[in-house]
Formats: C-alpha cells, sequence, structure tokens
C-alpha cells in the first residue's frame, strides 16, 4: 500500500492547487479548491465558513481533471456529498454520499 500527502494551504478559503505526492517523491496529481463564481466565493466566505458552495477538483499528474466533487448543504438535515469520476475506469461515474 502507498502513502500520499499534500501541503494543504495555510487559508482554509484558499484556491490554491496542492501537489499529491507519494512517500517515495513521487508527484501522483494535485488537489484544488474552486468555485463557479466570485459571487460564489463571497456568499462562501460571508455566509457558509468557506463550506457551502465550495467544489473540489483532482488532477492527475499530467493535470487532466480526474475527480469533480461538492457537497450539497442543507439547513435542516446533514449534507450530501457529490463525487464525479471523469476519465480512466470509472467515467461517468457517480457516487452519493449521506
Amino acid at each position: 500500500m502507498f502513502s500520499y500527502f499534500y501541503q494543504a494551504p495555510l487559508v482554509k478559503s484558499s484556491t490554491e492547487e496542492c501537489e499529491v505526492v507519494r512517500t517515495d517523491g513521487e508527484l501522483i496529481g494535485s488537489v484544488q479548491r474552486y468555485f463557479n463564481s466570485t459571487l460564489h466565493r463571497i456568499i462562501d466566505l460571508l455566509i457558509g465558513r468557506n463550506n457551502l458552495i465550495v467544489r473540489v477538483k483532482a488532477m492527475d499528474s499530467e493535470s487532466s481533471m480526474v475527480i469533480d466533487a461538492y457537497t450539497e448543504m442543507a439547513m435542516i438535515k446533514k449534507p450530501d456529498y457529490y463525487i464525479h469520476f471523469l476519465s480512466r475506469d470509472w467515467k461517468g461515474t457517480t457516487f452519493h454520499a449521506r
């Protein structure tokens, strides 16, 4: 089994791309938080404590997007999580976790 690590940004609202590296130093890909628009980013900062409408994308070592994920927040119930696979063996598969 391999171990992977990345250095998270200092600020939670950062959209900086974070490289994912194996313990032997091989670059596996990267992970990045992003927003659909500047308005979404402002709303998320002011109301959602940087967790409301942020999306996460994962890229492979060739910078091709592999995963697009987001959380669907609800006021009363627990949030739903969606993970969309965009390439490789699981292309077109979506996981929905509650």
